[in-house]
């Protein structure tokens, strides 16, 4: 049995919890952040956007501050970017969201079901290579669609979600190959359906940018 060790690391960002935070108390949290993490036994920490909820800061002058001091680290840093939207809503892009929160599990039959409606509300993505796709249910597959054509079997989509649920963090670089022709397209459904948050990931001077991460937010 695995046993993991956790801590509670807080940045204070503000003297009143009522009051607005100030960027200067975001970047001391981040330096004694730097240097305890150490001697707490941290291998890897996960972040909001700090100051960036009800502190009202700007995530574009606290991102380059986070960057800064937590990038160069050797642990792995997880900074959830998406953590001020109701995660899900009652009804979002003309889509019922209600049968499905966080407490409830998704089984592949309510998952085709989401990706049908969505598709049929709104059937075009942006692909990997920067073109506009049209993606559509057709029979028991996914077709996408603009020069050549990809499919997505049932049986493909199904275990790219088992992996997508199983796996926790989805770092997209590390994607298995056998999803890599259609996880680009996917992803963007699946955060569509509000299935999964993006998350900034870094690592050694490694990537800390839009899109690096997701982490799914439906109950497996």
């Amino acid at each position: 049995m695995e046993i993991r060790n956790e801590v509670d690391f807080n940045v204070s960002n503000k003297k009143e919890w009522k009051n607005p935070s100030k960027i200067e108390y975001v970047e001391e949290g981040l330096k004694k952040f730097v240097i305890n993490y150490d001697k707490l036994g941290i291998e890897s920490i996960a972040f909001p956007k700090l100051g960036c909820g009800n502190g009202k800061l700007d995530w574009k002058d606290v991102k380059p501050l986070m960057e800064k001091y937590l990038k160069p680290l050797p642990i792995t840093v997880y900074i959830y970017v998406d953590g001020y939207t109701e995660m899900f809503p009652q009804k979002k892009e003309g889509l019922n969201c209600q049968e499905h929160s966080k407490f409830k599990n998704l089984n592949f039959d309510a998952l085709k079901k989401d990706i049908k409606e969505t598709l049929t509300y709104n059937n075009n993505i942006l692909y990997s290579d920067g073109l506009l796709k049209h993606i559509e249910w057709n029979d028991n597959r996914i077709v996408i669609q603009n020069g050549n054509t990809i499919e997505i079997e049932e049986s493909q989509l199904c275990d790219f979600w088992d992996y997508i649920k199983n796996v926790g963090v989805i770092e997209v670089k590390k994607i298995p190959e056998m999803f890599s022709e259609f996880s680009t397209v996917m992803l963007q459904v699946f955060e569509r359906l509000h299935y999964i948050q993006p998350v900034l990931i870094a690592k050694n001077e490694e990537y800390l940018n839009e899109g690096a991460g997701y982490q799914c937010v439906v109950a497996s």
